[in-house]
């Protein structure tokens, strides 16, 4: 009797891909993200050599920085390996004062909460957000994510994240 499954160790698989859809869920915890980066190359270039065919996301599910990282490999879902590259280069393009510069007051806001003091501005914040979603805004193609969904090189995207500001998740 012979077997026609791969003996363990004898290279790439000669399977095709599955026709099931395959799902990456990205989860939130800030230096996280950088870590997740990490994990997807590890994916995309040795679990997809070992398998023989590249790992395909048809769904892609992030939250608050996983978010971040979802969007990217859903902009760049047609470019299987240089996404990576790509993902990697918002990381390492990031600058620690651009990130956080504190808010005008924020200290101040939260230090008055301690002490049972209403804030005088209600963000919930004490670094300024907008440099980073200027940030976000020029590293990350969100148009191709739409272009991507269209082609058919990706079947959904979801974002989820906290709005500091009032607590609320924010889909």
């Amino acid at each position: 009797m012979t077997s026609t499954a791969p003996s363990e160790g004898s290279g790439p698989s000669t399977l095709p891909p599955s026709p099931a859809k395959v799902g990456l869920v990205l989860a939130g915890g800030a230096a996280r993200g950088a870590y997740e980066v990490g994990v997807l190359e590890h994916i995309v270039e040795h679990v997809s050599r070992d398998l023989g065919f590249d790992v395909p996301f048809d769904v892609i599910c992030g939250t608050s920085v996983g978010a971040i990282n979802a969007c990217c490999m859903a902009a760049w879902a047609d470019e299987h390996r240089a996404r990576i590259a790509r993902l990697a280069s918002v990381w390492t393009g990031l600058k620690i004062h651009e990130l956080l510069r504190p808010m005008r007051g924020g200290v101040l806001d939260v230090a008055r909460g301690f002490f049972g003091r209403r804030p005088h501005v209600e963000t919930g914040a004490i670094f300024d957000p907008t440099l980073l979603a200027q940030i976000l805004t020029r590293s990350i193609p969100y148009e191709r994510i739409d272009w991507q969904l269209r082609q058919g090189n990706i079947s959904a995207v979801t974002c989820s994240a906290t709005q500091v500001a009032t607590g609320r998740t924010v889909v």
